[in-house]
């Protein structure tokens, strides 16, 4: 038999009788139209996966309860990430161009040089992540000419290197932690001391900055897609943070 979609009066009949949860009348049915059924209310179920259920729930208001605190942190969170992409891009560029020719090409060539530091198959992978670099960044900038970026348009038209600080408009925060990950150990470093997140004990190759751009991009497409954040489960936990990117906070906060 065809499975068929059920009303929102259908899934809180679900909800009581093949849950065990009380849920009823206008004011339920609303909070669940809310949160909605398969996003909020069975996501809200669970911590972190569906293989560790919260035990004790009864009531749909308990469910509520912990949609609203979810709701609260995405509100704290979003402008503060939204702070944290602004500062890092200016970092960045600051750092990549200062003295030197600032078009994108010329920063490659001698910024992004991460990979002479390394050697054997680190170096190897250090090169091809350069190379991908490249390749995703060129795309960015066809990209941004093919939906009429007007910045972007004037180099390309003008037949001008696009400068770092106009790529770094287009490029999500993903890329940007890409970026770091190719960039120069020096210019990392600074990066990393002026943030106050460098320690060379646990950081040999200043890890530290490109890591916290990756986990702190993961929170922002969470809260920025409505995703639930207040588990983490956005945070792949069979990796979670880097055990280097671990001590060094817990040894600059001691």
């Amino acid at each position: 038999m065809v499975k068929k979609g059920k009303s929102f009066d259908s899934l809180m009949k679900h909800i009581r009788d093949s849950h065990n949860i009380e849920i009823s009348g206008s004011d339920d049915k609303k909070k669940l139209i809310n949160i909605s059924y398969y996003h909020g209310y069975k996501g809200y179920k669970f911590y972190r996966d569906v293989e560790h259920p919260f035990s004790g729930i009864h009531d749909f208001n308990q469910i509520i309860a912990i949609a609203n605190f979810d709701q609260q942190m995405k509100e704290i969170f979003y402008p503060l990430s939204m702070m944290f992409e602004t500062l890092i891009k200016n970092l960045i560029v600051n750092f990549s161009v200062l003295n030197i020719d600032p078009s994108f090409e010329n920063v490659y060539k001698e910024k992004l040089t991460f990979y002479r530091s390394q050697c054997g198959r680190t170096r190897t992978k250090s090169i091809n992540k350069r190379l991908r670099l490249k390749n995703d960044f060129d795309s960015k900038i066809a990209f941004a000419y093919s939906n009429n970026n007007v910045v972007i348009k004037h180099y390309i038209e003008e037949n001008k290197s696009v400068p770092l600080w106009a790529l770094f408009e287009v490029i999500s925060l993903g890329n940007v932690g890409n970026y770091v990950s190719c960039l120069d150990k020096d210019d990392k470093r600074k990066v990393a001391e002026f943030l106050r997140i460098y320690d060379s004990q646990y950081d040999e190759n200043v890890k530290a900055v490109d890591q916290s751009i990756f986990l702190i991009k993961d929170l922002r497409n969470a809260v920025a897609h409505n995703h639930i954040i207040f588990d983490c489960r956005f945070r792949d936990h069979t990796h979670g943070v880097a055990r280097n990117l671990k001590e060094t906070m817990y040894f600059l906060i001691i």
